[in-house]
């Protein structure tokens, strides 16, 4: 168990590695995958249980990417642990990025993102590697995928946790409201869903697309636990977690705050870094100021 001190420093180095993968591929979402850092750090860190992630005898099951033994049901995810589904499925570097920090995969392995055979591709992929629970990339599908496995995890009456990160611009799918009105009728406490609530997307401000206001109370009123917090901050974020680990009948919502381009003076609240490629010196200057302690 991590302490709040080091989810920090965890997070400014998922921050480096998320540029240092993009930066390598020459592609990618830095916005949106610097906007999530602390709510999959605190979850892959701190709150998510993972159980038996590594195999029982060494040698077991050997995964040719990261040359870890793991549990071969792992894999299958067959095994009774939490589960991460990153519906904005376009911020995969970020779930890489932390990975790499838990040692599931390496920092050479990051420089493959996106690369033809590469088990690390621009949208997650189910299977691929440990804690990758859902394919994702078609927008506004990962809420019901996470209604999904929430409603199995009742079924079989196990004691999985399912979270699912979805993007502000992407809850202005439909489906997106059909899951939300469909997980209270079910009862699905086993279910959170972090709102990664920047303000921006592809084309725009949210606000002046297409607005999403009034979140909270929109949320609340189909049913489920809401509670509104800063996304970047570890305390919100823990305290918000543990209250949605208490509540005995509803799913919870989280609406977090976030910036988009986190920690980037450049990027911050920047629309043109939804998917813009670094220079080699905005690299360097990207790189310069998160090693400098600025967040």
């Amino acid at each position: 168990m991590k302490s709040n001190n080091n989810l920090v420093d965890i997070s400014r180095q998922v921050r480096i590695n998320i540029l240092d993968a993009l930066f390598s591929a020459q592609s990618g979402h830095p916005g949106p995958s610097l906007s999530v850092v602390e709510i999959v750090t605190t979850l892959f860190f701190k709150e998510m249980n993972f159980g038996e992630i590594y195999a029982s005898q060494e040698g077991e099951y050997e995964d040719p990417l990261i040359g870890l033994s793991l549990n071969p049901n792992y894999m299958k995810d067959e095994c009774n642990h939490d589960v991460l589904i990153l519906s904005k499925g376009h911020a995969a570097a970020t779930v890489y990025a932390s990975l790499a920090e838990m040692d599931l995969i390496t920092r050479d392995d990051l420089k493959t993102l996106r690369g033809i055979g590469s088990k690390l591709q621009g949208h997650l992929v189910r299977g691929t590697l440990p804690l990758v629970s859902a394919s994702t990339g078609s927008l506004g599908q990962g809420l019901s995928i996470g209604i999904g496995r929430a409603i199995g995890s009742k079924l079989k009456k196990d004691n999985r946790k399912i979270f699912v990160i979805v993007g502000d611009g992407e809850s202005q799918e439909g489906q997106i409201w059909e899951a939300i009105m469909s997980a209270p009728k079910f009862k699905l406490n086993n279910l959170v869903v972090i709102v990664d609530y920047n303000k921006f997307q592809n084309d725009g401000a949210v606000n002046d697309i297409m607005s999403l206001e009034p979140l909270f109370d929109k949320w609340k009123s189909f049913g489920w636990h809401t509670k509104e917090i800063d996304g970047h901050n570890i305390d919100d974020l823990i305290q918000a977690f543990k209250e949605a680990d208490e509540e005995k009948i509803k799913p919870s919502c989280i609406i977090a705050n976030t910036v988009k381009g986190k920690g980037v003076s450049f990027m911050e609240n920047n629309m043109v870094w939804h998917s813009k490629v670094m220079s080699d010196d905005e690299y360097d200057t990207a790189i310069n100021e998160l090693r400098t302690d600025i967040l």
